[in-house]
């Protein structure tokens, strides 16, 4: 059982991953396998804590990493 590893590609418009497949026959071949789908669904983070331990320090370098990254926040 051989399997075809695509390479990721970059949108220029939504910063999201999405799966290259070189074939034309790719999405068909997909359908039901165990490779990973990428979506453009959003992704929550919730900080709980008690007051004054860091959960806006710590969302805020999130923020700041992920945008450096190229993910919209």
């Amino acid at each position: 059982m051989s399997r075809e590893m695509g390479e990721l590609t970059q949108t220029r418009l939504q910063k999201i991953w999405i799966p290259h497949s070189s074939s034309s026959s790719g999405l068909q071949r997909r359908r039901g396998s165990s490779v990973p789908q990428f979506t453009n669904s959003p992704t929550m983070v919730i900080m709980v804590g008690l007051p004054a331990r860091g959960k806006t320090y710590i969302s805020t370098k999130l923020t700041r990493y992920l945008n450096w990254i190229g993910t919209p926040t």
